[in-house]
C-alpha cells in the first residue's frame, strides 16, 4: 500500500484516506460510485475525528440533514469495508502493470 498525494493522484483514482484505488475498480465494487464521491471528504472528517478523538461522533453532524447524514454513514461503512479487504488484500492499489486485485464481491 503506498500513501497518496493529492497533488499527484491520477484523475482515474480516488484516495479513500491515504491510499488510491482505481476508480474503476471501486465503481465495480461499490453501489453507488457517485454518493460515494460525493459524500466521501465528509466521511473521511468523521472518521478521522473519531479516530483521533475519544471514538464519539463529532458534534458538527448534528447540523446536517437526515439525508446528508445517511449518505455519510452508508460511505463509512463502504469505507470501513474496503479497508477490511485491503487488509486481507482482496482489493489494492493498482499494480505496475494494469489493474488491481479483482475483488470477490460487493461490500454490503
Amino acid at each position: 500500500m503506498s500513501v497518496t498525494d493529492p497533488h499527484r493522484l491520477p484523475s482515474s483514482h480516488i484516495d479513500i484516506g491515504g491510499v488510491a484505488l482505481p476508480r474503476e475498480q471501486l465503481a465495480s465494487v461499490l453501489p453507488d460510485i457517485e454518493r460515494f464521491e460525493a459524500h466521501l471528504t465528509d466521511a473521511l472528517a468523521v472518521d478521522s475525528h473519531m479516530s483521533n478523538g475519544d471514538g464519539s461522533v463529532p458534534s458538527y453532524v448534528q447540523k446536517w440533514s437526515e439525508e446528508r447524514l445517511a449518505h455519510v454513514v452508508a460511505t463509512l461503512k463502504e469505507l470501513g469495508s474496503l479497508r477490511e479487504q485491503l487488509g486481507q488484500q482482496k482489493i489494492g492499489p493498482a499494480t505496475p502493470g494494469g489493474e488491481g486485485p479483482k475483488v470477490d464481491d460487493k461490500p454490503n
